[in-house]
């Protein structure tokens, strides 16, 4: 147990996994150079190896044989779970039948976004892993779908790529998502069926929490126990990550650890004996763990958690560096591709920071006669956001302002609530009372108040652009710390670092509030099932469409570093494109929304809030754009270049075949949801793989096929790929 709890060498194994890792998945894109990086990596190994032999450092080569075995275990199981993923390739052209029971549902407003099917059935045949469905329709009533009910339905099946362009796709991963269906509602039928165990406990616990503490909080409150954000309102989670906080909706170590706490309280004064305790309390993590899907999180705290009760026991010094290594190399080894997840990302950088600087940062506290009651949670605060900062600037491309603050003030009354919340559920399913969680749910209400007022301050989220070399900040950040540098050089290293994370983060941003060139003249087809929102993009960008799913168009313009939004142009101002809208314009400058005056409705001005530039498209049209109409329904706009090229997008509900001849003659590209059998000369941006008719357009680029890339309007191809 000593050597596996104290011994460095998991740090050295978890460092070469990860290069392991990224050698194979750059593998994907070019065998060439993963091979040449490779065979440095296995020389480097080998000459290490050769000097710790020679110099009788025995410590050391035990360090790199453990390493070394570790990464031909995760190299083996990349390459039997990549080959493995997906049991069969779908035809692109034909229709499968699909079975299973419905594992969670993707909801807003009411209606789907999408559905998760699990113990799935492709044509009558058992398929490992979990299937996710896309309607066509866009208002399908998600109380229809309750969860564990069976389910049946035909359409277009796509399988999930876990490695694409050297990018591995983690939240796939962890879902263990395998295939993507595209079906219409209609043709679907729905049973009602047992769920499994867990299953069943979610939904008793947010039916209870729903009821007692409404719709809103009972979700947050659900969200906080499980980590299941699927019931989540977006514009509730957005605003908890935009005020620093949005951790706490993530079942990590903050809750494993008041668990724990709680747990090993209760036992001490119950008198048992301290083996005993270690056994129940490491029981009760793993079956929290497996009620809440065993996410990336959850296991590195239960696994951190496990060693070091274990050295309490062999009386043991506890080493945090060692078992956050030995969590993040175990891990790995068996599941080499939450390497790209990010939530797997979030929870290590965070204690990563936490153990490198918040020792260091206390004491430094406390030399300035900060009281130790304050100067603990101030330096872990501010540790945890260091571990943290290069993650979120590259996958959430933008920085909280206000975190440390923030997360001073809500994470102790979170913590509390989350407590409470632990404490009293059981006992209000159990006697069937809700005045205790109602009570609970005002702690929420209060939270709500705090997270709303951060999230609305003045530069409360700077955005960057996307930058791998942002990662270089973590070599950077051991150095700097108290495991690894002289005495002499600790200020020079610290600034160094300092310096490296601010330019590796803020340089690509600084030029970024212009469109790249190699951009221009392009269009981006936002990533989202049911979003036909395009992005045309001159000198500036333009946003084109319904706006349905803000965080998708916010992923897309992040991908190619767009910060600044010259107009938003609305088929419709509803309720739900207002905020939207709201959303975008706290992340991004949004210059103008515009939107014909016979499709604003007062509900959407009212969710915009008090934005002022906010136009009619009859006080203030844009050159180059025009708007196209059905009879007198507006349908979407027509771009044409300065090169003479024609992009028509039509809004979601609209059908480019129901335009006028003369609109569809002058449009040699059409941005729309799906092809409709006619037409098939002209150029087709959709978000099916194919139509639904079996037939193919001449050319279509699809973005369920390629994910999210930049179309060049003038020469007709990708030019880009994310």
């Amino acid at each position: 147990m000593r050597r596996v709890v104290n011994v460095r060498a998991t740090v050295l194994a978890a460092a070469s996994e990860t290069a392991v890792i990224l050698i194979l998945a750059l593998g994907g894109k070019s065998v060439g150079a993963a091979l040449i990086i490779g065979l440095f990596m296995l020389a480097a190994y080998i000459i290490a190896g050769v000097v710790s032999v020679k110099t009788s450092k025995k410590k050391l080569l035990a360090a790199l044989v453990f390493a070394f075995v570790l990464s031909v275990v995760t190299t083996a199981t990349y390459t039997i779970r990549l080959f493995s993923y997906n049991s069969f390739v779908p035809d692109a052209n034909a229709q499968y039948e699909v079975d299973g029971e419905i594992d969670a549902v993707v909801s807003k407003h009411g209606t789907v976004e999408s559905l998760t099917l699990t113990a799935v059935k492709i044509d009558g045949k058992k398929t490992n892993g979990k299937v996710q469905v896309f309607f066509e329709e866009d208002d399908v009533p998600a109380d229809s779908l309750p969860l564990g009910a069976s389910f049946s339905v035909r359409g277009k099946l796509r399988a999930v790529e876990l490695v694409s362009d050297a990018e591995i796709n983690g939240s796939a991963y962890r879902k263990n998502l395998r295939y993507k269906l595209y079906a219409e509602y209609s043709d679907a039928v729905s049973v009602a069926g047992k769920a499994g165990l867990f299953v069943r406990m979610r939904a008793t616990i947010y039916n209870r929490l729903r009821s007692a503490c409404g719709y809103k909080y009972g979700s947050v409150a659900y969200c906080m126990l499980t980590g299941d954000k699927s019931e989540l309102d977006s514009t509730a989670s957005d605003m908890f990550t935009l005020a620093g906080i949005g951790h706490v909706l993530a079942v990590s170590g903050l809750h494993v650890g008041l668990i724990a706490g709680m747990f090993e309280f209760l036992l001490r004064k119950l008198r048992v004996p301290r083996l005993a305790r270690v056994i129940s309390v490491v029981a009760a993590l793993s079956f929290y763990a497996a009620f809440v899907g065993f996410s990336a999180s959850v296991v590195r705290a239960v696994i951190m958690c496990a060693v070091a009760l274990a050295t309490l026991v062999n009386g043991q010094r506890k080493d945090a560096l060692c078992s956050l290594g030995f969590a993040y190399s175990l891990i790995l080894a068996a599941e080499p591709f939450l390497l790209g997840e990010v939530g797997f990302l979030m929870s290590f950088s965070a204690v990563f920071g936490l153990v490198l600087f918040a020792g260091t940062f206390t004491k430094i506290l406390r030399k300035i006669k900060l009281p130790k009651f304050a100067a603990a949670p101030l330096a872990a605060t501010v540790s945890a956001q260091i571990g943290t900062l290069p993650v979120s600037a590259y996958f959430f491309g933008a920085i909280q302002t206000y975190s440390v603050l923030f997360n001073l003030l809500a994470v102790p009354l979170l913590s509390v609530i989350f407590a409470l919340f632990l404490f009293i559920t059981p006992i209000s399913i159990l006697f069937k009372t809700d005045v205790l969680l109602r009570v609970c749910g005002m702690g929420l209400a209060v939270t709500d108040i705090l997270v709303g007022f951060a999230a609305n301050l003045p530069f409360a989220s700077l955005n960057t652009v996307p930058n791998k070399a942002v990662f270089a900040a973590y070599p950077a950040m051991f150095v700097a710390s108290k495991f690894f540098m002289l005495p002499k050089l600790k200020r020079t290293v610290s600034l160094c670092v300092f310096a490296l994370v601010l330019s590796s983060v803020f340089l690509p941003s600084a030029v970024a509030l212009q469109v790249p060139r190699k951009l221009r003249n392009s269009v981006l087809a936002v990533n989202s099932y049911g979003e036909v929102t395009t992005v045309i993009l001159t000198e500036k960008a333009f946003v084109v469409g319904d706006v349905k799913n803000p965080s998708a168009l916010s992923r897309t313009l992040e991908k190619y570093g767009i910060l600044k939004i010259e107009a938003i142009l609305l088929n419709r101002l509803t309720e739900e494109a207002g905020e939207s809208v709201s959303e975008l314009m706290r992340k991004y400058s949004v210059q103008k929304v515009l939107c014909p005056l016979d499709c604003v409705e007062p509900d959407g001005l009212a969710a915009m809030g008090k934005y002022k530039n906010f136009y009619a498209w009859e006080e203030s049209p844009l050159q180059s754009f025009a708007p196209v109409s059905v009879g007198s329904r507006h349908a979407g706009y027509i771009y044409t270049s300065e090169t003479g090229a024609a992009l028509l997008a039509v809004s979601y509900s609209s059908r480019y075949t129901a335009l006028s001849p003369e609109t569809l003659d002058s449009a040699a590209i059409i941005r729309c949801f799906a092809y409709s059998n006619a037409y098939s000369e002209r150029i087709y941006l959709t978000n099916l793989p194919r139509g639904y008719f079996g037939e193919e357009p001449a050319h279509q680029f699809s973005t369920a096929e390629l994910g999210s890339f930049a179309f060049g309007l003038s020469s007709g191809t990708v030019i880009s790929k994310k």
